[in-house]
């Protein structure tokens, strides 16, 4: 068993008699969550998802970016409303759309920043991201 010590959070990596491991992470405000895989390595390597509730004033969409982050993915979950994706200064006027129903990959490091508006109410636009 591999223990690594992190201030904000306790990982515990073991090995079942399948020869699969797991890795548990708690945070500090007590969620636990575990992921079975064949090595570490796909572990670390695995994406994360969220949920980002886009409003008319530019929203963030990664806005804690995955370490080392290569590509993401944003898919837009209405069925009616039209997102505009862009830096920080996006608009409706000046934003790559993506319309209803719509998923688009973009080759991203983590450096980078992606945001979305919407021309009125608000949208879920789930993300991806991938190392």
């Amino acid at each position: 068993m591999t223990n690594v010590y992190d201030p904000n959070e306790v990982r515990i990596v073991d090995g079942d008699l399948s020869g699969n491991v797991m890795k548990v992470t708690a945070s500090g405000e007590g969620l636990v969550t575990g992921t079975f895989a064949t090595t570490l390595e796909q572990i670390e390597n695995s994406p994360t998802t969220k949920s980002v509730t886009v409003t008319t004033s530019a929203t963030q969409l990664d806005a804690t970016p995955l370490t080392d982050r290569k590509t993401i993915v944003i898919a837009n979950t209405s069925d009616t409303v039209i997102a505009y994706i862009g830096g920080s200064g996006v608009t409706t006027a000046n934003g790559f759309t993506l319309e209803p129903k719509e998923k688009q990959s973009l080759d991203m490091d983590d450096g980078a920043a992606l945001y979305a508006i919407v021309a009125s109410g608000t949208l879920d636009i789930r993300v991806m991201e991938l190392k």
